[in-house]
């Protein structure tokens, strides 16, 4: 009788182990899940985390070239307006003005004639309301194309770093040249002959 009670004890014991660790695996299980998801959240941050510093980093490197744009666009404004104004104080005062005619001998979009009485410089450009003759009508002459002088009483052109160039008779002009009568001129698509 007393083996018997022994046996029923010990599984008794065995059974109530087996039953709390049943009792405790939903537990378990529901505490490896929560580490899981815990993971996949911590990963998702971080992935968040890298996008957002990616992008910042981009948006600061198009915030710095916007900024040196602009740097080289005050730049070469200045240099535009100090240019002019030191053409018009060293080229008016040594010459007397003269008529510049000139005949259009492309056939561009329109066909116009111009003249121009020189007195000191001609700037040519796209630009409305910056140059003395504004040629809209040909999208290939550059806002700032070109500028004519006078300078010792010779006449010459300056091509500005216009994209598609300035022409003299047909060569391409680098920096400055001398101008004279009767020689045909090219900006953008449009061909003049100069008549002075």
């Amino acid at each position: 009788m007393m083996d018997t009670s022994i046996d029923l004890m010990q599984y008794a014991k065995v059974g109530g182990v087996i039953g709390i660790f049943i009792s405790l695996l939903p537990v378990a299980v529901y505490l490896a899940g929560a580490a899981k998801r815990d993971a996949k959240k911590e990963v998702k941050r971080e992935r968040k985390l890298k996008k957002k510093e990616a992008k910042k980093a981009r948006k600061m490197d198009q915030n710095a070239v916007l900024e040196k744009e602009q740097e080289l666009n005050q730049l070469l404004a200045q240099v535009q307006q100090n240019t002019t104004i030191v053409s018009a104080s060293l080229y008016k005062e040594e010459c007397t003005p003269i008529i510049l005619n000139f005949y259009k001998v492309s056939p561009t979009q329109k066909d116009e004639n111009k003249r121009v009485v020189l007195d000191g410089y001609l700037t040519i450009g796209r630009n409305t309301g910056y140059h003395h003759w504004t040629i809209d009508d040909d999208r290939t002459v550059s806002g700032n194309h070109c500028k004519i002088y006078q300078r010792n009483q010779d006449l010459y052109i300056l091509d500005l770093n216009s994209t598609n160039g300035t022409y003299i008779n047909g060569q391409r002009v680098r920096g400055e040249r001398k101008i004279v009568n009767h020689d045909k001129i090219r900006i953008g698509q449009s061909e003049y002959r100069l008549e002075l």
